[in-house]
C-alpha cells in the first residue's frame, strides 16, 4: 500500500462521522504499527491533533504520544507539550465520571494515566533508575478508579493494562513488594489457572497472555528459580512495544534484575556460596559483577539481614532465612495493606 492511498484512506476513516472516535483511534493505530517505520511516523507526525472534535483530537495525541514513548527517542518537552494539551482539552474528564455516560471520555481519562506513568518513571530524565514495582501500583491504582463497565473498549484497554503490570513485575528485580502483588494478579486474573477467575477481564487476559509470560509468572509467584532462556523468551513473545523497547536500550539492567530475583531466592538453599557457582547456576550471556551485585541487594535490604560477602573466600554467607520478610518490616506490612486495599477497590467493581 502506498503512502498515498494510506493518507487517503486515513483521511475518510477521520471524516467518517458514522465511526466512533474510539475505533477511529483503534483502526488508526492498527495501521501506524503495521506499516514501514518511515510511512508509521510519517503518519503519527500529521495526525490531527487540533481537530475540532476535542475527544477525537485528544485520543490523536494520545496516539502520539504511545507512538514516542515505544518508538522514538523521546524529546521530554514535545512530551510534556503534548501531555498538557490533553490535561486542556475539554474532552478529558477533571473529576469523578462515569464511564456508562461517556466511555469514550473514561478511555481517554485511564489512556493518559497509562502514558503519563510510563513517560514518568521509565523515561523522565530524572529518572536514573527503572522504579518498575512503583510504576506497578500507579497502575493498579489507574485500574482501581475505572467503574464497572460493559463497554468493550474500556475493558479491552484494562486488560492492555493488566498485561503491562504482568510484564513490568517480571522486569523488576528483587523487590519486596513483589510477593503480595503477584499473589494479588494471580486471584484476580487466575494467571497461574490454579483457580478460575470468572470475570470479563481475567477471561480476555488470559486469552492474550502469552504461555512463556504465564510460565515464568508462575514461578515467581512460587519463588521458584527462573531460567534465562526463559527469560528470553518472556522479552521475545511481550506484546507490549514498551517492553521490547527496554530490552533492546537496557539488557545489562534486566540481566541483573533477573539474577537479582533468583540470587534472592538462594538462601532458600545455601547457608553460603561461592560468587563463580553463582554464574554456574543462573548462565547469563553478559559478563556482570556479580559481587558489585551482591553487595548492592545487602544495602538495599534484598538479602536476609546478616549476610555479608566473604571477600578472601568470595563467598557469599547468608543470613538467617526469614520465609516471610513482612514479619520483620514495618514499611513491608504497610505496602501489603495498601494492596490489599487496592484489590478490594478493583474486586468491588466486579468488571
Amino acid at each position: 500500500m502506498s503512502s498515498i492511498m494510506l493518507s487517503n484512506e486515513v483521511t475518510e476513516t477521520l471524516n467518517n462521522h458514522s465511526i466512533p472516535n474510539i475505533d477511529k483511534y483503534l483502526y488508526l493505530r492498527q495501521i501506524i504499527y503495521k506499516n514501514t517505520e518511515s510511512e508509521a511516523n510519517q503518519l503519527v507526525d500529521n495526525l490531527p491533533l487540533d481537530s475540532e472534535d476535542e475527544e477525537l483530537g485528544a485520543l490523536m495525541i494520545l496516539l502520539k504520544i504511545e507512538f514516542i514513548l515505544e518508538f522514538r527517542e523521546i524529546d521530554i518537552y514535545e512530551v510534556d507539550s503534548l501531555n498538557k494539551m490533553v490535561l486542556l482539552s475539554s474532552a478529558f474528564p477533571k473529576g469523578p465520571f462515569n464511564v456508562q455516560n461517556n466511555p469514550t471520555r473514561q478511555y481517554i481519562r485511564v489512556k493518559y494515566n497509562d502514558l503519563y506513568n510510563d513517560f514518568q518513571y521509565l523515561f523522565n530524565p530524572t529518572v536514573t533508575i527503572f522504579r518498575f514495582m512503583e510504576l506497578v501500583n500507579k497502575k493498579l491504582t489507574t485500574l482501581s478508579n475505572i467503574p464497572d463497565t460493559e463497554d468493550d473498549n474500556v475493558i479491552d484497554l484494562a486488560v492492555d493494562l493488566y498485561l503491562k503490570v504482568v510484564d513490568y513485575c517480571l522486569l523488576a528485580g528483587s523487590d519486596f513488594r513483589k510477593k503480595n502483588i503477584l499473589k494479588f494478579l494471580d486471584e484476580t486474573l487466575g494467571i497461574s489457572q490454579a483457580t478460575n477467575v470468572g470475570s470479563t477481564i481475567a477471561n480476555r487476559f488470559n486469552k492474550k497472555v502469552d504461555d512463556s509470560i504465564r510460565g515464568i509468572f508462575t514461578l515467581l509467584n512460587e519463588g521458584k528459580f527462573i531460567l534465562f532462556t526463559q527469560y528470553e523468551t518472556f522479552l521475545t513473545n511481550s506484546k507490549a512495544p514498551i517492553v521490547k523497547k527496554i530490552a533492546k536500550t537496557n539488557s545489562s539492567l534486566l540481566v541483573s534484575n533477573f539474577l537479582e530475583n533468583n540470587i534472592s531466592l538462594l538462601p532458600k538453599y545455601y547457608m553460603n556460596i561461592h560468587l563463580n557457582k553463582i554464574t554456574q547456576l543462573f548462565i547469563i550471556p553478559t559478563d556482570l559483577d556479580i559481587e558489585g551485585l551482591v553487595s548492592q541487594m545487602i544495602i538495599n535490604g534484598k538479602l536476609p539481614p546478616g549476610t555479608c560477602i566473604d571477600q578472601m573466600e568470595q563467598t557469599i554467607v547468608f543470613g538467617e532465612f526469614q520465609p516471610e520478610y513482612n514479619n520483620f518490616d514495618t514499611h513491608v506490612q504497610e505496602v501489603s495493606e495498601m494492596v490489599d486495599e487496592i484489590a478490594n477497590l478493583i474486586h468491588s467493581t466486579n468488571i
